[in-house]
């Protein structure tokens, strides 16, 4: 595995669940031929909620670390995300809608690591989130089927991923059941 760097998340919408790496790393990954398809990315953070740190009695509690994986657009951060980053550590685009989904604020610093040598699964298990889902996910199956992997290319189990639909108007949740199978290294 690639090591892990830390990255300043910044709000762009992307309209899906596609990340825009820091311009160090994607200078890398382009110097190195690396397609954007073949690139998936660990995400993780300590939950920054306050609330989630105090348990009932107000006794501290341990933080809890948040971890998903995504893709990457082929693109860096853009320059203006890179001047609102934090000193001496590259931004991290993500779309806020998903960001909102998965708990991850603006600003939050977060650990990436680049994976590799991921299965590759035929099948990966997913169901809508909540009834509005359902039924956007019904006035809409077929652009759901025909454009999911361009707007997600990367999964963890439990995760929430989400795709747009309606010129990227409406937004359809679903949560990452079951493993994926069968999968091929």
């Amino acid at each position: 595995m690639a090591p892990t760097r830390s990255a300043s998340v910044r709000f762009a919408p992307l309209r899906s669940c596609l990340v825009s790496l820091p311009l160090a790393l994607h200078n890398s990954l382009l110097g190195s031929g690396v397609a954007p398809q073949s690139v998936a990315v660990a995400l993780g953070w300590e939950d920054a909620d306050e609330r989630s740190n105090t348990g009932r009695k107000g006794k501290e509690r341990a933080r809890e670390p948040q971890r998903v994986t995504v893709g990457w657009t082929g693109l860096p951060a853009s320059a203006s995300s890179a001047a609102a980053g934090v000193a001496g550590v590259g931004s991290l685009e993500i779309d806020p809608q998903f960001a909102r989904e998965i708990g991850l604020p603006e600003g939050q610093t977060v650990q990436l690591q680049l994976l590799n040598s991921l299965p590759n699964c035929t099948t990966v298990n997913v169901s809508p989130v909540s009834a509005d889902d359902w039924e956007l996910l019904e006035a809409n199956a077929e652009f759901v089927e025909s454009h999911l992997l361009s707007q997600v290319r990367a999964v963890r189990v439990g995760q929430t991923v989400c795709v747009w639909v309606g010129k990227g108007r409406s937004l359809i949740r679903f949560s990452v059941g079951a493993h994926c199978w069968p999968c091929a290294r």
